[in-house]
């Protein structure tokens, strides 16, 4: 059963129909999903995705949340030589909810000219504001507190690039005013093109990620098609990552159908000034190391975990390291001590277990399907718990219990192989010595 699925017999069950009670019920399902989570230690394996570089001099190395890489097609002229690059970064939540798109603007583009206005309307619930923003073919010209404005109020630079033949600009506002406004855009001089692409959105707390990624400005000649590929990252659990791209072939760019590296992604805006991609949600934290290596080497050296005593202790080596220990953890990160006193930069990779998103929508829990009735019971549970029917609410958590339980009998007799003390020993037994 989807999240959707769960929260609407919930909801039928109960009589509730209204949208905060919704959202009620919806907090309650995931509140006994993560119980089920951690009481029977199902989550995801992701193997080789979260990639650290160590700073020289440092023995910590922490691992967070895997990047995530956005893929895609750009549409121009048979044999046609194409510059194209860009900029993305990644938008994080507000504590406790999800981000969700408000609007889009494609802003257009004009020639020779040293500003650029356009109207946008952000919605009421909405708290933040992007506008990426192409530039003169030659000089950065979009600078300054004041370059660009919504409503009269600067927005901040988050990064730039000279990309292919122009220079690109990603801008930001928190808690922008809502209503109908105006983006203007002042550059220092006059610019061969001035464009911009814009997009609000809801429940945006901060932007995580500060290191911008330019793609490049290489030339290629392409037969009809040319692929893209942006990562973005690490970012908090539930983020969503946000690129601004263009191509100087004067086509619209990008094709959703092909867009991938979320749980969803979508064009929000698509013209000849650029197209505004983003890729929400983005699930799971690091929660648990299983494997570390380092792949310069082939085969790659796998490291030996160690405790932290241990590692503490002895004297540090020479690259590479060959030992780690846990460190820390956070909600969402790993922190490991490595045995070598890093004189150079190098990358370790890690097998990691994923912590879990929050259902929405048409997700689906990450257990057996037959037993998702369980989210029901508890679901229930907490909503009757919270109407002080506290005798109905014993019977569906008695009813949950009984459900787990199955649940967890099912994946030890079903899904796990069975391994016994001394399994793979012989048992001999000589004729000439009595069994006493």
């Amino acid at each position: 059963m989807t999240f959707a699925t769960i929260q609407s017999r919930i909801a039928d069950r109960l009589n509730l129909t209204s949208t905060s009670a919704l959202t009620r019920i919806g907090n309650s399902i995931n509140e006994k999903y993560r119980e089920l989570a951690s009481d029977l230690g199902f989550a995801t394996v992701e193997r080789g995705i979260s990639v650290v570089t160590n700073a020289v001099g440092s023995r910590d190395m922490t691992f967070a949340f895997p990047a995530v890489t956005l893929t895609g097609t750009t549409f121009i002229p048979t044999g046609t030589v194409m510059q194209w690059g860009g900029l993305a970064t990644v938008l994080v939540p507000t504590l406790g909810s999800l981000i969700a798109f408000d609007a889009a603007k494609a802003g257009g583009q004009l020639s020779n000219v040293s500003t650029l206005t356009v109207s946008h309307t952000i919605g009421g619930s909405a708290n933040f504001l992007i506008v990426g923003v192409l530039g003169d073919a030659t000089n950065d010209l979009v600078t300054g507190a004041t370059a660009v404005q919504w409503n009269g109020t600067n927005m901040t630079l988050i990064g730039k690039a000279l990309v292919g033949t122009n220079w690109m600009y990603l801008f930001a506002l928190a808690a922008p005013t809502t209503g109908t406004h105006n983006v203007v855009i002042t550059a220092t001089g006059v610019c061969s093109v001035l464009g911009c692409e814009i997009a609000s959105y809801t429940n945006v707390s901060s932007i995580y990620y500060q290191q911008i990624v330019s793609l490049g400005g290489g030339s290629s000649t392409i037969s009809a098609t040319g692929s893209f590929s942006i990562t973005v990252g690490p970012p908090v659990v539930n983020s969503w990552a946000l690129a601004f791209l263009h191509n100087n072939s004067g086509n619209a760019l990008y094709s959703a159908s092909s867009l991938g590296g979320g749980t969803s992604s979508n064009i929000r805006t698509n013209e000849s000034t650029g197209a505004l991609i983003d890729s929400g949600v983005i699930a799971g934290g690091v929660q648990k190391i299983l494997a570390l290596y380092n792949t310069a080497y082939t085969p790659p050296l796998v490291l030996s975990e160690v405790s932290y005593d241990q590692i503490e202790n002895e004297p540090a080596v020479s690259d590479p390291p060959v030992e780690y220990a846990l460190k820390t953890t956070t909600a969402n990160s790993v922190t490991l001590k490595i045995n070598s006193l890093s004189t150079s930069s190098f990358t370790l990779t890690a097998d990691v277990l994923v912590n879990l998103q929050d259902l929405s929508g048409t997700a689906l829990p990450a257990f057996q399907e037959d037993y998702h009735d369980i989210l029901i019971y508890g679901g229930m549970q907490i909503e009757l718990e919270k109407m002080e029917k506290y005798a109905l609410a014993k019977k569906q958590s008695d009813q949950y219990d009984k459900r787990v339980a199955q649940l967890r009998y099912y994946i030890q007799k079903s899904a796990y192989l069975d391994i016994v003390q001394g399994q793979n020993q012989q048992l001999t037994v000589s004729r000439n010595v009595p069994l006493v």
